[in-house]
């Protein structure tokens, strides 16, 4: 798997969005003002957390079928010990970003998509 930068893939990602959102008929301003009601009427932290934890969980299990430790994985995707730690651990001290997880898929060699597949 190539490594795209992170301005390839937050412009793909990007794209993509667009596409789907063009193809089942809504508007930016539609999905702005959905995305705006939704925020006003819930709460989803523990919606996030669930799915921060299933991911780091799913990131603890590739690691650790490749042998590695927080540490190697934290040099092979070039991110700071303490955030992979945090990220793997749904530490909710750290905010996850895309492209961090990008970075650790990159190094586990799976697409983002497989960190948030169910445990295998």
């Amino acid at each position: 798997m190539e490594k795209l930068t992170h301005e390839e893939f937050i412009s793909q990602a990007a794209a993509g969005f667009k596409i789907a959102l063009e193809e089942n008929g809504i508007t930016d301003e539609q999905f702005e003002n959905k995305l705006n009601e939704w925020r006003m009427n819930f709460d989803y932290y523990p919606l996030i957390q669930a799915f921060n934890t299933r991911m780091g969980n799913r990131i603890k299990e590739l690691r650790e079928a490749k042998g590695w430790s927080l540490k190697q994985l934290s040099q092979l995707s070039d991110l700071p010990l303490a955030l992979v730690r945090g990220i793997e651990n749904a530490d909710s001290e750290y905010e996850v970003d895309i492209v961090d997880v990008y970075d650790i898929a990159c190094a586990l060699n799976v697409e983002v998509t497989d960190l948030c597949d169910e445990e295998g």
